[in-house]
């Protein structure tokens, strides 16, 4: 986060420098930022409860237990969206006013264009995501993790169990926050192990805390990507994997009762 706003700050002060009406348009880009920082910047949605729901298995509609996952917002996706256009803006500006343009002038127009296309490739890439729900799906055969694009279809045979993990997930030398995760692991050669790429922080999680030999992370669950209660959440992804007969219950709305009920003893 400060890395961006030391970013803006450049942006700002750059169009401000190079317009001809320095100061108006400054005052303009700091309306912008802000537009960008409260539409970026949203409560904590509301807590949803575990439901019954229609899944996809190798093809298949089937029943199962549904633990929803939180998926951004078209918000966040138009926050971002401003900050590429302030960004381009600050080029194009850059681009017009200074010319002959010299070296330091192009060095920012480009800086300023960079940073605006990330800004715009994120902003798309958001846009996409938020028409996606993701979701932890459980059925009597199969454990199911939706991400992304991507859906980990996890047969109980192949469970090799479901653990928590604490680790530092930020790049800066820097200490960072520490993070819970949920680890979805299998048996090494099994077919939900074959093709999984785990990306971003949750590469970095897996290369700290890699698992026992033999199995491989399948999936991997933040405690800040739930929907519903993250607690409640690994009980009930415990209680199963550790309770083969009470899964054919998750076709059904026992296992829902189960959960609100919190019997996962």
């Amino acid at each position: 986060m400060l890395l961006v706003l030391v970013v803006l700050g450049l942006a700002a002060a750059a169009w401000a420098r190079t317009a001809s009406r320095g100061w108006g348009l400054a005052a303009l880009g700091v309306v912008v930022v802000l537009a960008a920082i409260v539409l970026t910047v949203r409560p904590r949605p509301a807590t949803r409860l575990p439901e019954t729901g229609e899944l996809e298995v190798g093809g298949r509609r089937v029943t199962g237990l549904v633990l929803p996952l939180r998926r951004p917002s078209g918000a966040q996706a138009l926050g971002v969206a401003v900050l590429a256009v302030l960004f381009l803006g600050a080029a194009v500006v850059t681009f017009v006013t200074q010319r002959p343009a010299p070296p330091d002038a192009v060095f920012g127009m480009v800086l300023l264009a960079v940073f605006g296309v990330l800004f715009a490739v994120a902003a798309l890439a958001l846009w996409a995501a938020s028409g996606r729900v993701p979701y932890v799906g459980l059925t009597p055969t199969h454990l199911l993790v939706f991400q992304e694009t991507a859906q980990v279809e996890v047969p109980w045979s192949d469970l090799a169990g479901v653990a928590p993990v604490v680790a530092r997930t930020g790049a800066s030398p820097l200490p960072d926050a520490v993070g819970s995760w949920v680890a979805v692991r299998v048996r090494t050669g099994s077919p939900a192990a074959s093709g999984v790429k785990l990306r971003g922080p949750a590469s970095r999680v897996v290369t700290q805390v890699p698992g026992p030999t033999g199995t491989t992370t399948a999936a991997l669950i933040g405690d800040v990507h739930w929907a519903v209660d993250p607690v409640l959440a690994w009980w009930t992804l415990s209680y199963y994997a550790e309770h083969p007969a009470e899964r054919r219950e998750l076709s059904g709305p026992a296992a829902v009762e189960r959960v609100t009920a919190g019997d996962l003893r």
